[in-house]
């Protein structure tokens, strides 16, 4: 998570933020990762704020809608 690391941060003019469906996140993840579907689900509920943090630095954000 990169706004937890500001010395990388002071390097960014921008953050590209990705999301996607929740079912189309939780195959992928399912495929990719092998965990349970409430592994999964909570590791999304642990990021659920991300975008949130992310318009806190101040940086431009460019969001874009994976299908």
């Amino acid at each position: 998570m990169l706004f937890k690391t500001p010395e990388l941060m002071q390097h960014c003019q921008k953050i590209l933020f990705v999301t996607a469906p929740l079912l189309t996140r939780l195959r992928r993840a399912r495929r990719r990762d092998n965990l349970s579907y409430r592994q999964i689900l909570r590791r999304f509920k642990a990021q659920r704020n991300l975008l949130k943090e992310y318009k806190k630095t101040g940086i431009p954000l460019l969001i874009i809608k994976n299908k």
